[in-house]
Protein backbone atom coordinates (compact mmCIF):
# COMPACT_ATOMS: atom_id res chain seq x y z
CA UNK A 1 0.00 0.00 0.00
CA UNK A 2 1.44 3.74 -0.81
CA UNK A 3 1.23 6.07 2.39
CA UNK A 4 -0.88 8.69 2.46
CA UNK A 5 -0.54 12.03 2.34
CA UNK A 6 -3.37 14.25 3.44
CA UNK A 7 -4.25 17.56 2.58
CA UNK A 8 -5.99 19.82 5.09
CA UNK A 9 -8.17 22.36 3.17
CA UNK A 10 -9.98 24.79 5.89
CA UNK A 11 -11.38 23.13 9.27
CA UNK A 12 -13.74 20.62 7.40
CA UNK A 13 -12.41 18.94 4.23
CA UNK A 14 -9.10 16.41 4.07
CA UNK A 15 -8.20 14.85 0.54
CA UNK A 16 -5.88 11.32 0.74
CA UNK A 17 -3.73 11.66 -2.40
CA UNK A 18 -1.35 8.01 -3.04
CA UNK A 19 2.20 8.62 -3.11
CA UNK A 20 4.20 6.89 -4.97
CA UNK A 21 7.92 6.99 -4.29
CA UNK A 22 10.37 5.61 -6.87
CA UNK A 23 13.90 4.75 -6.31
CA UNK A 24 15.58 6.56 -9.32
CA UNK A 25 19.28 5.51 -10.60
CA UNK A 26 22.28 8.14 -9.87
CA UNK A 27 22.06 9.63 -13.34
CA UNK A 28 26.44 8.55 -13.59
CA UNK A 29 24.83 4.87 -12.76
CA UNK A 30 22.18 4.84 -15.09
CA UNK A 31 21.16 1.65 -13.15
CA UNK A 32 23.90 -0.49 -13.08
CA UNK A 33 24.83 -2.22 -9.79
CA UNK A 34 28.41 -0.84 -8.80
CA UNK A 35 30.40 -2.96 -6.56
CA UNK A 36 32.29 -1.20 -3.93
CA UNK A 37 35.12 -2.68 -1.98
CA UNK A 38 34.81 -1.81 2.02
CA UNK A 39 38.39 -1.38 3.51
CA UNK A 40 37.71 -1.20 7.66
CA UNK A 41 34.51 0.71 7.35
CA UNK A 42 36.89 3.36 6.95
CA UNK A 43 37.61 3.51 2.88
CA UNK A 44 35.60 1.99 0.23
CA UNK A 45 37.11 1.57 -3.33
CA UNK A 46 35.54 1.25 -6.73
CA UNK A 47 36.66 0.88 -9.94
CA UNK A 48 36.51 3.36 -12.08
CA UNK A 49 36.42 3.87 -16.09
CA UNK A 50 38.44 6.97 -17.03
CA UNK A 51 38.73 8.18 -20.79
CA UNK A 52 37.20 6.93 -24.09
CA UNK A 53 39.10 3.84 -23.70
CA UNK A 54 37.47 2.83 -20.44
CA UNK A 55 40.49 3.08 -18.49
CA UNK A 56 39.86 1.17 -15.24
CA UNK A 57 41.45 2.45 -12.28
CA UNK A 58 40.10 1.34 -8.80
CA UNK A 59 39.78 4.56 -6.81
CA UNK A 60 39.20 5.73 -2.90
CA UNK A 61 35.39 7.28 -2.69
CA UNK A 62 36.24 10.38 -0.65
CA UNK A 63 33.08 11.43 0.59
CA UNK A 64 34.36 14.32 2.42
CA UNK A 65 36.08 15.86 -0.75
CA UNK A 66 34.32 17.59 -3.62
CA UNK A 67 37.35 17.01 -5.73
CA UNK A 68 38.09 13.82 -8.22
CA UNK A 69 42.07 13.45 -8.82
CA UNK A 70 44.23 10.95 -10.57
CA UNK A 71 47.51 10.06 -10.93
CA UNK A 72 48.51 10.36 -14.73
CA UNK A 73 51.18 8.75 -16.79
CA UNK A 74 53.41 12.01 -15.79
CA UNK A 75 54.15 11.42 -12.47
CA UNK A 76 57.23 9.09 -11.27
CA UNK A 77 56.89 6.03 -9.69
CA UNK A 78 58.24 6.79 -6.86
CA UNK A 79 55.83 9.64 -5.96
CA UNK A 80 52.74 7.69 -7.85
CA UNK A 81 53.23 3.61 -7.27
CA UNK A 82 49.75 2.99 -8.59
CA UNK A 83 47.89 3.11 -11.46
CA UNK A 84 47.82 5.65 -13.88
CA UNK A 85 45.28 7.52 -16.10
CA UNK A 86 47.01 7.30 -19.55
CA UNK A 87 45.64 10.46 -20.88
CA UNK A 88 47.42 9.92 -24.43
CA UNK A 89 45.07 6.46 -25.17
CA UNK A 90 41.51 8.77 -24.58
CA UNK A 91 40.28 10.89 -28.17
CA UNK A 92 38.08 12.48 -25.36
CA UNK A 93 40.66 13.81 -23.10
CA UNK A 94 41.07 17.77 -22.79
CA UNK A 95 44.84 18.68 -21.24
CA UNK A 96 44.16 21.98 -18.62
CA UNK A 97 45.84 24.62 -18.45
CA UNK A 98 44.75 25.72 -14.43
CA UNK A 99 47.17 23.87 -12.72
CA UNK A 100 46.70 23.56 -8.61
CA UNK A 101 48.11 21.41 -5.33
CA UNK A 102 45.64 20.40 -3.14
CA UNK A 103 46.68 19.87 0.52
CA UNK A 104 45.78 17.47 2.77
CA UNK A 105 46.95 17.14 6.34
CA UNK A 106 48.97 13.57 5.60
CA UNK A 107 50.98 15.61 2.33
CA UNK A 108 49.57 17.03 -0.94
CA UNK A 109 49.14 16.76 -4.65
CA UNK A 110 49.92 18.58 -7.55
CA UNK A 111 48.61 18.57 -11.00
CA UNK A 112 46.39 20.12 -13.94
CA UNK A 113 42.81 20.80 -13.88
CA UNK A 114 42.12 18.28 -16.99
CA UNK A 115 38.69 17.57 -18.73
CA UNK A 116 37.43 13.84 -19.67
CA UNK A 117 34.50 11.14 -19.00
CA UNK A 118 34.74 9.27 -16.15
CA UNK A 119 32.40 6.00 -16.07
CA UNK A 120 30.95 4.03 -12.89
CA UNK A 121 29.69 1.31 -15.21
CA UNK A 122 32.17 -0.34 -18.00
CA UNK A 123 29.46 1.25 -20.46
CA UNK A 124 30.17 4.28 -22.74
CA UNK A 125 26.33 4.17 -23.61
CA UNK A 126 25.39 4.42 -19.93
CA UNK A 127 28.31 6.94 -19.26
CA UNK A 128 26.83 10.52 -18.28
CA UNK A 129 29.50 12.37 -17.13
CA UNK A 130 31.31 12.77 -20.61
CA UNK A 131 33.17 16.47 -19.60
CA UNK A 132 34.53 16.25 -15.83
CA UNK A 133 36.36 17.65 -14.18
CA UNK A 134 39.74 15.81 -13.12
CA UNK A 135 43.21 16.81 -11.32
CA UNK A 136 45.89 14.85 -13.32
CA UNK A 137 48.20 14.77 -10.24
CA UNK A 138 51.82 15.25 -11.71
CA UNK A 139 53.47 14.87 -8.23
CA UNK A 140 52.35 14.17 -4.99
CA UNK A 141 54.66 14.07 -1.53
CA UNK A 142 53.28 12.12 1.55
CA UNK A 143 50.56 10.55 0.65
CA UNK A 144 50.41 6.82 1.02
CA UNK A 145 47.83 4.95 -1.68
CA UNK A 146 48.94 7.03 -4.48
Amino acid sequence: MFPKLSLLLGASAAFKVPLSLKKRPHPIVMGDNISMTNYNNDQYYANLYFGSASQTIDILLDSGSSQCWVPVAGCSTSQCPGEKFATSSSNSFVDGTSSETLTYGSGSVTGTWDTDRICLADSLSKCTATSFKILGVTSASGMTGV
